[in-house]
């Protein structure tokens, strides 16, 4: 090849005329505009600390007077459900939900069915207007959280039709030593302290019949859930009607959680009462160390023989939430695990800002389940306080509000009993 470059620049020539003939022969190609970069929000929330100013730093007795008369209430958004009737039902993890639904109607400023005296709201029976405050205003009940004896007819006629109906239970023989314990030590009840021997709990179990309270109603160990869910004691002998009374039950009630499966409960319920994240956060309350049970194959028999009552509707209700979370969208389980990476989070900081750490703030990203939110000292004061002084505090506020307003005394009169 004698001219090497020139062959290379007219090469170069052609395939650019080539191309400019091409393009004013061919049609136009339509410009395809680009895809838009879709943002993927993470699947877990980031979690960060950060400074606060001085407007976050108050002692845990102004933060408690702050939730208790704030005249400000939080706004909630417009689908949120705000009639709830919550069954707690004893050592099932009650007290921890009903922190729950404390903070949610204490914010917003609802109205709780609160007892005039005492924390509960009957031991025998369900609500009994002279017993309880009356709501102020032109308001009417809308949640009610406390213990009391399931009673469809009284709820229903103290509560909203639109009420949400929540309860939740424990696998029996767990409930049973949780409460065996719980009541023998801190407590000191009687029928449970006069066991002797260095194996109170086998003794009980063995001949239940020997140490039980006479009175059923206070008695902790007695098939506890179903009494508490309504269930006459009278009629413990008969099956076919406990049957009947079960789907009383579930006609009534639109969620029955279970303690055993704790942060799936809590996302179902979130999901059912369409409430935020934050709005369904807790740090577990009531939790006692327990004594380790030597079970043989005798003594589960005659425990389970004595929980007839609480295995049957534990495993009524229990099979029935596990199809409920066998039909819940892909995204479920995220959103289980994203609930327990926050709450580890939310744990560990609020731990830390009851050590008086209050200068910062717990920053909760924004995820596909929730927006950005933040946990301050006060939200951890509110997280951690017992059932009793909370009851305190719903005293204070309704009496501060029917101060203000003067009680509907219209509505509380029609009432029945």
């Amino acid at each position: 090849m004698r001219f090497p470059r020139l062959k290379l620049v007219l090469g170069l020539v052609l395939s650019l005329a080539c191309s400019v003939f091409i393009r004013h022969l061919l049609p136009t190609v339509p410009h395809l505009p680009r895809r838009p970069q879709v943002r993927v929000a993470p699947r877990m929330a980031s979690i960060t600390i950060v400074k606060t100013n001085a407007a976050y730093n108050m002692t845990q007795q102004q933060c408690n007077r702050y939730l208790a008369v704030s005249s400000q209430p939080i706004l909630g958004n417009t689908v949120e459900k705000t009639h709830v009737a919550f069954l707690k039902v004893h050592k099932c993890a009650s007290s921890t939900l009903f922190n729950i639904f404390y903070r949610f109607g204490q914010q917003r400023h609802l109205t709780f069915v609160v007892p005039r005296e005492g924390h509960i709201i009957g031991r025998y029976t369900a609500m009994r207007k002279r017993k309880l405050f009356p709501p102020p205003g032109n308001k009417t009940f809308d949640i009610a959280c406390l213990h009391s004896v399931f009673e469809k007819d009284v709820y229903e006629a103290y509560l909203p039709k639109d009420t949400v109906y929540i309860a939740i239970i424990r696998e029996p023989l767990n409930r049973l030593v949780s409460a065996f314990w719980y009541y023998r030590t801190l407590y000191k009840t009687p029928y449970l302290k006069q066991i002797p021997g260095p194996d109170p709990l086998s003794s009980f179990l063995l001949d239940p019949s020997k140490y039980e309270n006479q009175d059923i109603y206070y008695s902790h160990t007695n098939n506890k859930m179903a009494l508490d869910f309504g269930f006459p004691p009278e009629h413990s002998g008969n099956i076919s009607y406990f049957k009947q009374y079960l789907s009383l039950l579930e006609s009534r009630f639109d969620l029955i959680l279970d303690a055993d499966l704790f942060p799936e409960s809590i996302i179902l319920m979130k999901r059912k009462l369409n409430w935020s994240l934050k709005d369904v956060l807790y740090i577990s309350q009531n939790k006692l160390k327990k004594k380790p049970v030597r079970w043989t194959g005798f003594l589960k028999k005659t425990a389970k023989d004595f929980l007839h009552l609480d295995y049957m509707l534990y495993e009524h209700f229990s099979r029935r939430l596990r199809e409920e979370i066998k039909t819940q969208d892909t995204s479920f389980k995220d959103e289980v695990e994203n609930l327990r990476h926050v709450l580890r989070g939310v744990t560990r900081f609020c731990a830390d800002s009851g050590s008086r750490d209050m200068g910062k703030v717990l920053v909760v990203a924004a995820t596909r389940w929730n927006r950005e939110f933040r946990v301050h000292f006060c939200d951890c004061s509110y997280m951690m306080l017992k059932e009793i002084p909370a009851v305190g505090m719903m005293k204070e506020s309704i009496k501060t509000r029917l101060k203000k307003k003067g009680p509907n005394t219209s509505y509380y009169l029609n009432l029945p009993m």
